[in-house]
């Protein structure tokens, strides 16, 4: 049996260009991961906000849907229907950022922002509860209220209608996560003037 001795190797520049083909390959991979995973992170954020954002419309809709005429002899102030404040208190015609209304249930109910969540508050002669509507980790940076009462249906009844817009970002993650969301419905009355 006849044994070959190879003396060939591999030399130092060969191992530093392998070696330097493989960091290039591995790196490009982490960076495409990385991106992946930021990206899917962003993405459960965004619908997280959303999903908040919808449930707590929602319930601002459904409310405002049910509130009670000017006619009907509540203890609220609401002539008209519906009234806006800016956050200085002063009155104004038809936006502003506090919605005033009577509720179903007789209650006088305020809706407004309060250190960047919105907060209910509901009082009748018994009770008077303020709580907020949106999750911790939902920070609202803007909400208006537009009052529209000057609409007119077949039959001559005026039906108000109410449109919210609100401007919201999650709170959770890194900075480049957060996404600011505006959402905006508009609500009409299901009782008439």
């Amino acid at each position: 049996m006849k044994i070959v001795k190879n003396k060939k190797g591999t030399s130092l520049l060969e191992m530093i260009v392998a070696i330097s083909l493989f960091s290039i390959v591995l790196l490009t991979t982490l960076t495409v991961f990385q991106s992946a995973i930021e990206g899917q992170a962003r993405t459960i954020a965004t619908q997280s906000t959303q999903e908040s954002l919808r449930y707590v419309l929602e319930m601002m809709s459904k409310e405002v849907r049910m509130a009670k005429g000017s006619l009907t002899g509540g203890s609220c102030i609401t002539t008209p229907r519906f009234k806006v404040y800016n956050t200085n208190e002063s009155l104004t015609q038809n936006e502003g950022t506090e919605l005033y209304f009577e509720n179903k249930d007789s209650q006088c109910v305020t809706y407004r922002l309060l250190n960047g969540q919105i907060v209910v508050n509901r009082r009748d002669a018994i009770t008077n509860i303020t709580y907020p509507v949106t999750l911790n980790n939902i920070t609202v940076n803007n909400l208006r209220f537009l009052i529209d009462d000057n609409v007119v249906n077949v039959s001559g009844d005026i039906q108000p209608k109410v449109t919210i817009r609100l401007s919201a970002e999650m709170e959770i993650g890194k900075e480049i996560n957060k996404r600011p969301i505006t959402v905006e419905t508009t609500i009409s009355s299901r009782h008439y003037r």
